[in-house]
């Protein structure tokens, strides 16, 4: 299945179909922003950097950052109501400035928006400018530190050097299961992957290890020439998770997708041997995917290839069963993919029933959603792609809410701003 999205008729649709909206100081876009959010379907996030992002399931948003010169080390943390203002329920005026550890810097970079509204922030402290460490926080439903959670709400793993959280979840029986990757506690060595288990009440989980941590590194598989890199990780509510890893550092670049148990083996329910070997993209392209796990519990492996001699991107889109084969209800082979002219940097997401959504990470932003069969998904904006301008953008992130696509713009010069996209039902 192959689109090619004609940007200019469909954003000409768009303007007459959905009407237009302004960006503050900059000019009228087209289909893609929703005048229900701030009445501009943007809040400008003014001096705060976002780090971190999360939708609420009442179609609000929490976003939590860094500011300049706070003075003791506390990144913010704001929640937004579906109407785009500040909810005055959180810490009085929507905004909480939050620290890991009292005397340390800390940056918020994941944020987990529970059923009953509290928070679960996971990022970086540096207590010593040694090596930066793993915090967690668990907020209140009002924004304040969690005091049922590690005794005042937050604690920290002590690893050497934290490089990257690649995932976090709330498992079903509610303990907090991480996937990151770090230095061992003396900061020496290559970094490699950990898993993390907190039990609900923030002690380190006994049944993973004494510590509470695991190391989960993913090597053995691999050509010894080559050094793999991690791609991304999905947990499932299990505790068990999906990890995606470029098995080669040179073209043809090959990916390989996993099943994992929390304390790292491959898990024998997911092909032959717990793990597939694919190729995004055909030929040499697709250095860079993007591990997504629907509804289902079904992984999908998402990249782009770009074609610079017809100037277009194609983001390919890989479904596969929670088996471990190419899901063949995905448009009959488990591969569906999408063009986009002129070629951009792509990304994909899924909206809350599954549906993919790819898009481009540009100041000209256009997003294409598939149905769960795999093909084009007409109701979505026109004709199933969306359209919206960003000016003067550097990079477009994307997450799907309830019934929005929510993107964070970084701009040229020292401002953000959050923008609101489409209607994903």
């Amino acid at each position: 299945m192959r689109v090619r999205p004609n940007t200019w008729l469909l954003g000409l649709a768009a303007l007459v179909a959905l009407g237009t909206g302004t960006v503050p100081g900059a000019a009228a876009v087209g289909d893609g922003l929703d005048p229900t959010f701030a009445g501009t379907g943007t809040v400008d996030l003014g001096p705060l950097t976002p780090t971190a992002y999360a939708p609420v399931s009442d179609g609000g948003l929490v976003v939590a950052g860094d500011v300049p010169a706070d003075g003791l080390g506390r990144f913010v943390v704001q929640r937004y109501t579906p109407s785009g203002s500040l909810d005055p329920t959180f810490s009085f005026d929507g905004s909480v400035r939050l620290r890991f550890a009292p005397g340390a810097d800390s940056r918020a970079t994941f944020v987990i928006v529970r059923p009953n509204g509290k928070l679960v922030v996971l990022g970086l402290w540096n207590p010593d400018g040694a090596g930066t460490r793993l915090g967690v926080i668990r907020t209140t439903a009002a924004g304040g530190y969690d005091p049922t959670f590690a005794g005042d709400g937050r604690t920290t793993i002590g690893f050497g050097d934290v490089y990257a959280v690649h995932d976090a979840r709330v498992l079903d029986d509610g303990r907090l299961a991480i996937v990151l990757t770090a230095r061992p506690s003396d900061a020496s060595g290559a970094f490699v992957q950990w898993s993390v288990r907190l039990l609900p009440d923030g002690r380190p989980d006994p049944s993973l290890s004494l510590l509470g941590i695991e190391d989960v590194s993913y090597y053995a598989p691999f050509p010894s020439a080559s050094r793999p890199s991690l791609e991304g990780v999905k947990i499932l509510p299990s505790g068990r998770y999906f990890r995606l890893v470029r098995a080669t550092g040179t073209p043809p670049y090959v990916h390989v997708l996993g099943k994992h148990t929390s304390t790292g083996t491959t898990s024998p329910d997911f092909s032959t041997d717990g793990k597939v070997w694919l190729r995004c993209a055909p030929g040499d392209g697709a250095v860079d995917a993007t591990l997504l796990l629907d509804p289902a519990h079904r992984p999908l492996v998402a990249c782009g290839a770009e074609d610079i001699g017809n100037d277009e991107t194609t983001a390919w889109i890989r479904r596969y069963t929670r088996a471990g084969v190419p899901d063949a209800a995905f448009s009959g082979d488990g591969a569906s993919t999408v063009v986009f002219v002129p070629r951009a940097s792509v990304d994909a997401m899924l909206d809350p029933v599954g549906r993919p959504i790819a898009y481009t990470r540009a100041s000209a932003f256009v997003a294409t959603r598939l149905n769960l069969a795999g093909a084009v998904d007409p109701p979505f904006g026109t004709a199933g792609t969306a359209e919206a301008t960003f000016p003067s953008s550097t990079n477009v992130d994307c997450r799907t809410g309830p019934t929005r696509i929510y993107c964070v713009v970084l701009r040229a010069g020292p401002a953000s701003e959050l923008a609101v996209a489409v209607a994903t039902s």
